[in-house]
């Protein structure tokens, strides 16, 4: 049998690979948080459905260890427009690169120097048509970054 080593939690869902990473003894995740809710069409049935742009609330959070548990000592404030996503994400040591999306492309800059620090702070932002998907750095003090994604329209379609 498998036993745990510790446990934690985080509202929300990751991405994929990349929302997590480990630096220096924190464990770093980049979650989304997307309100959903269910509106009755019919006397018969109720399906899942919006007529507006779900709420979105998009975190990176930087936790510790603490015994057998992960505690949250570090997060920024909500990143992206209502309605937006995290699309890609990629954490150096002490950067992480944050794509969000809906109708453009926020490309958020967070500064993760020090892991300790309750708000963490986002150092920049970019907002571009379309979308990056997946972030590659270039150059060895990861300053230049490869972003490949979609274009899209001011709408937001691609």
């Amino acid at each position: 049998t498998t036993t745990p080593y510790a446990y934690g939690s985080l509202p929300g869902y990751v991405l994929d690979q990349f929302s997590l990473d480990h630096e220096d003894g924190h464990l770093r995740v980049a979650t989304t948080i997307r309100n959903w809710w269910r509106v009755p069409l019919d006397d018969s049935s109720t399906v899942l459905a919006q007529e507006t742009p779900p709420m979105t609330e998009n975190y990176v959070s930087v936790l510790k260890l603490n015994g057998t548990r992960w505690d949250v000592v570090g997060q920024t404030p909500s990143l992206g427009k209502e309605g937006e996503t995290i699309h890609a994400i990629r954490y150096f040591r002490k950067v992480a690169y944050v794509v969000t999306f809906r109708q453009t492309d926020p490309f958020y800059v967070i500064d993760l120097s020090d892991p300790t620090v309750e708000k963490i702070p986002v150092l920049g932002e970019l907002s571009i048509t379309g979308f990056s998907q997946y972030l590659h750095p270039l150059n060895e003090d990861e300053t230049i970054l490869l972003a490949l994604g979609q274009d899209a329209d001011d709408t937001g379609r691609t």
